[in-house]
């Protein structure tokens, strides 16, 4: 598998050194980033992102459909974090970097939905509870409900995931989110889910950190 996406990395690189690209400074930055990714471990959040999405366009042409797209506040935050602290990214560039990623992600839906347009399976969870049980919600979490509030995609969906210490602050975001008319997010109740996960025979820590495949239910 690596050495079939070193030879699919390796194309890109050969398009991305034509002469047509030489003064695209987006395009240099990108043929950067593919030096590494998605081969060896990202260094920062928009190698995070930009990983993601090679490897989740993979599945897609080679028939995969109805991806869902994971825990992305907690997957994505310590390199996010990371770039915070190191004064090498803003939190309005992030929010901007967060929106072309939805943005890439989105494109194409009518070929990717499957009954209904939006049908994607391109599901985003949020928050949880920990398995100390704190709030798993970050800073990640309300910026991407900001970012696909303001796209309005019919895809992709977010599920928050919740419980008795969800903060007021991130109810009060996921309630404006929904009257905005974008239908999400939904909730799924960790104090529900987790025991029925773990009564089934999950491990606590599967349990603590369980998503959706590409519908709504566990």
């Amino acid at each position: 598998i690596c050495e079939g996406i070193k030879i699919l990395r390796n194309k890109y690189l050969k398009e991305l050194d034509k002469n047509k690209w030489k003064n695209n400074k987006n395009i240099k930055e990108i043929r950067e980033i593919f030096k590494d990714v998605p081969l060896y471990p990202v260094k920062n959040f928009k190698e995070a992102l930009q990983c993601f999405l090679f490897v989740n366009s993979l599945f897609w042409i080679n028939d995969f459909s109805l991806i869902g797209l994971g825990r992305l506040d907690q997957i994505l935050y310590p390199y996010f974090q990371k770039d915070l602290v190191d004064g090498n990214i803003t939190e309005e560039e992030a929010l901007n970097l967060l929106k072309d990623f939805f943005t890439n992600l989105h494109k194409g839906y009518k070929y990717k939905s499957n009954e209904l347009l939006g049908d994607t399976g391109q599901v985003v969870i949020l928050g949880g509870r920990n398995i100390d049980d704190s709030d798993a919600s970050n800073k990640l979490t309300f910026m991407i409900i900001d970012a696909l509030k303001e796209l309005k995609f019919p895809d992709i969906k977010i599920i928050l995931r919740i419980h008795s210490k969800t903060p007021n602050e991130l109810w009060n975001k996921s309630l404006e989110c929904l009257l905005s008319g974008v239908q999400y997010p939904l909730f799924s109740n960790d104090e529900v889910i987790i025991p029925a996960l773990i009564e089934f025979g999950y491990s606590k820590e599967d349990a603590f950190d369980y998503g959706t495949s590409a519908c709504w239910e566990p």
